[in-house]
C-alpha cells in the first residue's frame, strides 16, 4: 500500500510520447532520471492532480482493498482541451466525442 509517485511536468504530449517510444526503453529511462514526488497521504487526506500527469505505485501486497474515487471538473464557461494527447486515439470517434465536448 506504498504511495503514489508522481513525475513533476510530465502532463505534456511529447513527455507522453517518449514514455511510450516503440522500443519500450523511455518508461524505464524517465522513471529513473524524471523528479519524483511521493503522494504521502494519511487517513482521510486526498490528492488532486492533472489526470495526464505521469503517475505510478507499487502493487498493493497488503490484504487491504485500495478505493479510488476519480472525477474531473472545469469552469462552466470553459472548454475541454480539444481530443486527447494520446496518438493511438487521434482520429477516433473517442476522439471526435473529446473535442466536441
Amino acid at each position: 500500500m506504498g504511495p503514489t509517485v508522481f513525475l513533476p511536468r510530465t502532463h505534456f504530449a511529447p513527455v507522453h510520447a517518449r514514455f511510450n517510444d516503440k522500443e519500450g526503453n523511455g518508461k524505464n529511462e524517465l522513471l529513473k532520471s524524471a523528479p519524483q514526488a511521493l503522494g504521502l497521504l494519511g487517513r482521510g487526506d486526498m490528492s488532486l492532480f492533472d489526470s495526464r500527469l505521469l503517475h505510478c505505485g507499487d502493487a498493493n501486497r497488503s490484504n487491504k482493498r485500495r478505493i479510488l474515487f476519480y472525477f474531473s471538473f472545469k469552469a462552466g464557461n470553459q472548454r475541454p482541451p480539444p481530443g486527447t494527447i494520446l496518438a493511438a486515439l487521434r482520429g477516433t470517434k473517442l476522439d471526435e466525442l473529446l473535442v466536441k465536448a
